[in-house]
């Protein structure tokens, strides 16, 4: 960690609106400096390098007393920021340990001070170093002291500082000492230990602020207080002036949680947070967002800023590793791709958003279970192997286990670990497994291990993926109260990837998810040849069904004959099973749920029970030309219908035939020759009635009706 860099005033992207919101516009993201110089080489998580100290023999003459132990921490190489940095070895950070401080090599006269007063100053600024003990050596223009006590104010707050043994240069108005315990009682519920610097620099005019003294505290142990309502903080601490943030010298994370009326509302876990008056900011955030006790809304890594007084919360993607991966809701078991997440916790909604280009970019709503064969061949990225293949492979072989180090699986398949550790980036981005940077640890999710099971056929899976286009960047809002998330700008989605495949197109593209993927909906379910029309369906993952409590309609289309296959053959209009007194009703079961993939070729599904009848009319213009009214109809009882998306069977139920010609006639309905819905009937021993006993139809006769009438 450096002491000589400046503490500038950073945009906390808010903008000055009165609201404190407004649409972030996209933005190249520049190294955020964390206060301690680091800015060159930060990664986002805020993990600073100390340097340290190395031992130097001391003369004869030098009387400096033995000085305490003094807390370090290995380390880093200063390119070795990021993880998924190509073709550089691994180090993981040591975690913090107490190494000796040597005092460095002087020479010549020296004079000897015992509870003096320390200036270190210029005419911009000073700091007084009270009770210091210690030794002045003047040809080596070094000052060796023993320890001493510093006390500043942070907005009339009391700071102090208690300071181990140190050394500096005579020359310059600065000095560093490790280890200090600081004090500050308005923001700390107990003293941290941690490093301590500064600098006498000029006051900046616009804050009066010099940004030193600077601390950075030893690991995340530091509890804070005043943050703010609901607000509680355990990390490290770090402070440039009156500047707060969240650094730690071993590179720990800091937790923020944030409660409402008793109930914890959301979490945050970050190594770079800027803990601020107004707002609280945090880059690579992993955070959940708590739907109930049992349910949340995860991510490993987003911008996170907290409006306090107003209580608002925004997550927005950051570039790098966890820019595509997706939200993790358990609630509704989906994956969800959002460039934005806004929550006002005063009220019970949570906003999902495109800001970038709501026309052309999609929000994306994906089943736990979801699996693309597409996708999963695109993983592949060393040699041709598989790189999740090896990491399951690697799980298997070792006891099943779930965590494992890059370094030694990249041993165990003689693999390059650079090569290695890129792919399983690239594999953390899509959400396959969880990367620890600093440690090299790779743990399996869920997501991964389906994925592979899929693939394998060890394992069903489903197509159930809603993307959500609004144009106008709200994409889907989770009501809290009812655990509902409305999804907007839906054209369409489907229960699978083949010809069988049963489409859905909601009403003004709203599609309602619940608990475990039950959605609600109205518009029209598209089964092959089958339309439905209605509102308030509900479909059920568990028993993978459609249930429609209210169907308007189920148009059947009209197959083309077989010898006006031909090209500009015109095809019969849709026959229109028309509900009963607005009781038209029925289950639509896509699969079994056991084969939700559809692998297995079931060719009864997707099957419909009608719980109610319906009625076809034969008042059409290509059914004898439009010569029938509605007194020529069909009867429907409640009726079934099975392997819709094959075309064995078509329509073939059985109901009661009334014209004004016959008497009502029981027979059974199908699909004719010439595409349109009709029947053949023999006229039974007894004979027929014609116009109500004008005429009669002798017995053994055939009574048909197609396109050509009856």
């Amino acid at each position: 960690w450096s002491a000589s860099s400046s503490s500038s005033k950073k945009n906390d992207g808010w903008g000055a609106a009165d609201d404190g919101w407004g649409t972030p516009a996209p933005k190249k993201k520049a190294a955020a400096n964390d206060g301690w110089g680091s800015a060159s080489s930060n990664d986002g998580w805020g993990a600073p390098a100390p340097k340290k100290k190395a031992p130097a023999k001391t003369v004869a003459k030098t009387p400096a007393k033995a000085a305490a132990a003094k807390p370090a921490v290995a380390a880093v190489p200063a390119n070795n920021a990021d993880f998924d940095q190509p073709g550089l070895p691994f180090t993981p950070s040591a975690s913090a340990a107490y190494d000796a401080y040597y005092p460095p090599a002087v020479s010549g006269p020296i004079v000897e001070l015992k509870d003096a007063e320390l200036v270190v100053g210029t005419s911009g600024d000073s700091m007084v170093v009270h009770k210091v003990s210690g030794t002045v050596a003047p040809l080596s223009n070094r000052f060796l002291a023993t320890g001493g006590q510093v006390a500043w104010t942070i907005k009339t707050n009391p700071v102090t500082a208690e300071l181990g043994p140190f050394d500096f240069d005579l020359s310059k108005p600065e000095f560093t000492a490790q280890p200090v315990t600081l004090t500050y009682s308005y923001l700390l519920e107990a003293p941290i230990k941690g490093a301590l610097s500064y600098k006498a620099v000029r006051r900046k005019p616009a804050s009066g602020d010099t940004g030193y003294p600077r601390f950075i505290s030893l690991t995340n142990d530091a509890r804070l207080k005043n943050l703010g309502q609901g607000i509680t903080y355990q990390g490290g601490l770090s402070m440039a002036g009156a500047r707060l943030m969240s650094a730690a010298l071993d590179g720990s994370t800091a937790t923020i949680t944030v409660s409402q009326d008793g109930k914890k509302r959301f979490r945050a876990k970050s190594r770079s947070y800027v803990l601020g008056d107004s707002v609280i900011t945090a880059t690579r955030a992993a955070v959940a967002l708590y739907e109930s006790v049992h349910d949340s809304i995860t991510h490993p890594g987003v911008e996170l800023k907290y409006l306090k007084a107003k209580e608002n919360l925004k997550l927005l993607q950051e570039d790098g590793t966890y820019r595509k991966t997706p939200y993790s809701d358990s609630y509704h078991q989906v994956d969800v791709r959002a460039e934005m997440v806004t929550w006002n916790l005063r009220e019970p909604k949570i906003d999902f958003s495109i800001y970038t280009s709501p026309k052309q970019v999609s929000a994306d709503f994906e089943s736990k279970n979801f699996f693309s064969n597409t996708r999963y061949q695109q993983l592949k990225s060393i040699n041709h192997l598989h790189p999740l293949q090896m990491l399951l492979g690697y799980s298997q072989d070792h006891d099943k286990v779930q965590t494992m180090s890059v370094h030694d699986v990249a041993a165990a398949v003689q693999l390059p670990e650079e090569n290695l550790r890129s792919a399983v980036v690239s594999l953390a981005r899509d959400g396959y497994v969880d990367v620890q940077p600093k440690t090299g640890e790779v743990t399996i999710l869920p997501k991964g291990r389906h994925y592979v099971g899929a693939a394998r056929e060890k394992k069903d899976y489903d197509h159930l993926a809603i993307k959500s286009l609004t144009g106008s960047g709200r994409s889907a809002t989770l009501n809290l109260n009812s655990d509902q998330l409305l999804v907007r700008g839906v054209e369409q989605f489907s229960f699978s990837d083949d010809s069988a495949a049963v489409i859905v197109r909601p009403d003004s593209g709203i599609v309602r998810l619940e608990r475990n993927r039950n959605l609600r909906f109205s518009g029209r379910v598209i089964a092959s040849a089958y339309r439905f029309k209605g509102r308030d369906f509900q479909f059920d993952y568990d028993g993978y069904f459609i249930d429609m409590p209210h169907i308007d309609s189920l148009t059947i289309r009209s197959k083309a004959p077989k010898k006006a296959a031909g090209k500009g053959a015109s095809r019969p209009t849709d026959f229109t099973l028309t509900n009963k007194g607005n009781t038209q009703s029925g289950r639509l079961l896509l699969n079994d749920p056991k084969n939700r993939s559809g692998r297995k070729k079931l060719g009864k599904y997707p099957a419909f029970n009608s719980t109610s009848g319906a009625t076809v009319f034969f008042n059409k213009p290509d059914v004898l030309g439009g010569a029938y009214d509605s007194t020529t109809y069909f009867d429907v009882p409640p009726f079934k219908f099975d392997s819709m998306g094959t075309g064995k069977s078509r329509t073939n139920v059985v109901g009661t035939f009334h014209s004004k010609a016959l008497p009502p006639i029981k027979t059974t309905m199908t699909t004719q020759e010439d595409g349109s819905l009709g029947f053949t009937h023999v006229v039974p021993a007894s004979g027929y009635a014609l116009y109500g006993g004008k005429g009669k139809l002798s017995g053994g006769a055939k009574v048909r009706l197609n396109a050509q009438g009856l």
